[in-house]
């Protein structure tokens, strides 16, 4: 895979995951405020990984699930 393609994959899955996040967001009636305080992340950090700018780690990935109620695979699960 070319250094082009791997890019475009890599934004593309940041930013259907971001997509993800701020539906739940929603869907639990959340600000961002309310979501950091839950997870312990800044809003500045939530607002980059909601918009695709930022990769995100494992333990990122926990606290979200954790804070929306749902396990990690239902947090990758974009067909909701």
């Amino acid at each position: 895979m070319d250094k082009k393609m791997f890019y475009e994959e890599t934004l593309a899955s940041r930013i259907a995951f971001g997509d993800r996040i701020r539906n739940l967001r929603y869907l639990n009636n959340l600000t961002q405020d309310e979501l950091a305080e839950k997870t312990d992340l800044s809003c500045r950090n939530l607002s980059d990984l909601e918009n695709g700018k930022i990769n995100t780690s494992y333990a990122t990935i926990y606290l979200l699930a954790k804070a929306f109620g749902i396990t990690i695979s239902e947090l990758f699960d974009f067909e909701e």
